[in-house]
């Protein structure tokens, strides 16, 4: 299956989709994809001690 509408693409594929087929626009992929992860990065601080702890919790006692 293949998705012809770019509409439909999915983030990964569709942010690096080129505007153009003669230039290369490098700026705009890293702009969102720098966005993109900033909710991610505020969970991360968020449950920080949470993660750590469930790590820490799962490792291997020997």
């Amino acid at each position: 299956m293949s998705i012809t509408s770019e509409e439909l693409f999915t983030p990964p594929v569709g942010i690096p989709t080129p505007l153009s087929n003669y230039t290369v626009d490098y700026v705009t992929p890293m702009t969102v994809n720098a966005i993109a992860s900033i909710p991610v990065i505020i969970a991360f601080i968020l449950f920080e001690k949470q993660i750590v702890q469930g790590i820490s919790f799962t490792g291997i006692k020997g």
